[in-house]
């Protein structure tokens, strides 16, 4: 059985947003069960947790042996061995692991730092804010190649894909921002992903540990 793990106490600012999210919408999307492993907050920055996940984060994937942390890592290995939702040989699944770290790697973390620092340090301070101003131009900039790609495709790919599931979550984290006023056809798309069932699903699963 599937099993990931998920915070059942996570910070106001963070619920709609935590990562295991991309897991559910997967499981959701080929129609396979799993469950959840429930933690507090507090629980995450000890044993025998951070024998599950190093870093204290979630989501930990588990199933039989297999254990996995990184969304990215756990996604990719699950769309092999199912063979579905990422292409799985030639020019096509070179492309499309060109785009997925593409994601991880050059796009999400300033997106990332971006909100730290937006939620750690006092907004009326001026350096705080030349960065936060500095920091959306270069995520813009960064968006501007990922719009080329998309033009007007609904998918990242020739079809639906684990790519989706990441670049859509990614997008989420600045919907508070006005970004999307210079990128509307991704705005489009963002908006198209989170009508499918499955990530309605996802999402409203994800909001019930917090009932």
């Amino acid at each position: 059985m599937h099993q990931f793990s998920v915070i059942t106490d996570a910070p106001l600012m963070t619920k709609g947003f935590v990562k295991e999210l991309r897991l559910r919408w997967f499981f959701e999307e080929i129609g396979e069960p799993y469950q959840e492993m429930r933690y507090k907050h507090s629980e995450l920055k000890k044993a025998p947790y951070l024998e599950l996940q190093p870093f204290g984060q979630v989501p930990a994937y588990k199933n039989g042996e297999c254990e996995m942390f990184e969304t990215g890592a756990i996604l990719l290995f699950l769309a092999d061995e199912k063979g579905r939702l990422f292409p799985q040989e030639g020019v096509k699944r070179a492309k499309a692991l060109s785009y997925l770290f593409a994601l991880l790697n050059t796009l999400e973390p300033f997106i990332i730092m971006r909100s730290w620092l937006k939620f750690s340090f006092d907004q009326e301070n001026k350096l705080i804010q030349e960065v936060l101003n500095k920091g959306l131009n270069t995520i813009s900039e960064k968006l501007t190649g990922l719009e080329r790609v998309i033009k007007n495709k609904e998918f990242m790919l020739e079809e639906f894909s684990i790519i989706d599931i990441l670049f859509t979550t990614i997008l989420r984290n600045i919907t508070s921002t006005n970004i999307f006023e210079k990128h509307p056809s991704l705005l489009k798309y963002l908006s198209n992903m989170e009508k499918r069932p499955s990530f309605i699903k996802a999402q409203n699963d994800h909001f019930k540990l917090y009932e």
